[in-house]
């Protein structure tokens, strides 16, 4: 992500500006953030960098962001822009399409070496662990199941899959997908792993994703690394987890050092989720599914990157219905120990 390009470097000083005849154009800078949560700037390198997608991106770039960040109906979108529902909705999908070609490359990436050890530096000074190298939480993205009865054409049959999964906190009968994503210090997004049921536990999301397989296959090797997740998930011999049932004084200082890390995830998934504002009730057509909810993940990088803070009362609070792991027999004894040394030496630090 080191080579992603920011507003205002080597792209066009008018896109979407004066003489494109967009209602937009007329729009104070404030007045302009708070409708697509980025700056001017921003939305130019955006159209810009799909030109070679897009033919006229401002006009569709601009749906797009309305409708992820507002959840604007399509219908709605249309009297905006003149067009019809449908041809809003492709358009918002050819956008998401060229961001995911084009964007996502260069915006939401792995790490290589150099950013993974500043990484492990910066969480070092955030939290006393040694060794981390990304964040890890997972929310719940719920679904208008409504809006897909209403067109069977895009039912998420089984419905019932999707039905939220039960906890203490969590106790409405209600539809959701979910999304695992790991974050840097600075909360931008190096992994995501999206479109599974809410029915479904962390460890159920983690031991599914793209980032376990090549972990365990030896493709991303994180040998002598932490991914600090959630108590959902399961300790391995690179995911740090808290302890459980914390007894002791090093325990209770490692899980207060853990929980220092987790809150860069919360804190970037509740830009996130206030951001994009779709992602607070999610009705898009089954295939466009994963597409929407990655796709939100490289708008949050690209905005964070270009220093587009959020309005702070934009903010989504988020709810944790975080459960002990489900699946038996994942958690690593090696990673145990490693657990316990960590724990020692914070505890010895204090």
């Amino acid at each position: 992500m080191a080579s992603a390009a920011r507003a205002g470097e080597g792209t066009s000083a008018a896109v979407g500006g004066a003489g494109s005849g967009s209602w937009w154009d007329d729009y104070s800078e404030t007045k302009f953030k708070q409708t697509f949560r980025m700056r001017r700037s921003t939305f130019n390198l955006i159209c810009d960098m799909l030109k070679s997608e897009l033919k006229d991106p401002e006009k569709k770039v601009a749906i797009c962001l309305l409708r992820v960040a507002t959840r604007e109906n399509f219908a709605n979108l249309a009297v905006k822009f003149g067009s019809s529902p449908e041809s809003c909705r492709k358009r918002c999908v050819a956008v998401c399409d060229a961001i995911w070609k084009v964007m996502l490359p260069m915006y939401l990436s792995w790490p290589d070496i150099v950013d993974l050890t500043k990484n492990t530096a910066d969480f070092h000074l955030i939290s006393g662990i040694p060794h981390v190298v990304g964040s890890m939480h997972t929310i719940h993205v719920p679904l208008n199941m409504n809006a897909h009865r209403s067109n069977p054409s895009t039912s998420l049959a089984p419905a019932e899959v999707f039905l939220n999964r039960p906890s203490s906190k969590n106790i409405f009968t209600a539809h959701s997908t979910l999304l695992q994503g790991v974050v840097n210090p600075q909360g931008l997004f190096i992994d995501f792993a999206a479109g599974s049921p809410g029915s479904m536990s962390d460890d159920d999301v983690l031991v599914r994703s793209k980032l376990y397989e090549m972990v365990n296959t030896g493709i991303r090797d994180l040998r002598g690394m932490w991914i600090v997740g959630t108590s959902g998930c399961p300790l391995l011999d690179w995911l740090l987890t808290p302890y459980p049932r914390p007894r002791t004084l090093p325990q209770h200082t490692l899980n207060d050092k853990i929980f220092k890390i987790q809150e860069v995830a919360k804190e970037a998934f509740s830009r996130l989720k206030g951001r994009w504002s779709i992602l607070q009730l999610i009705d898009v057509k089954p295939k466009e599914l994963y597409l929407t909810l990655g796709v939100c993940c490289v708008l949050h990088n690209i905005c964070e990157m270009n220093g587009d803070e959020i309005d702070p009362s934009l903010k989504f609070h988020l709810m944790d219905d975080e459960l002990l792991p489900q699946i038996a027999d994942l958690t690593s004894k090696s990673a145990k120990k490693a657990r316990d040394k960590i724990a020692e030496y914070l505890a010895s630090c204090t």
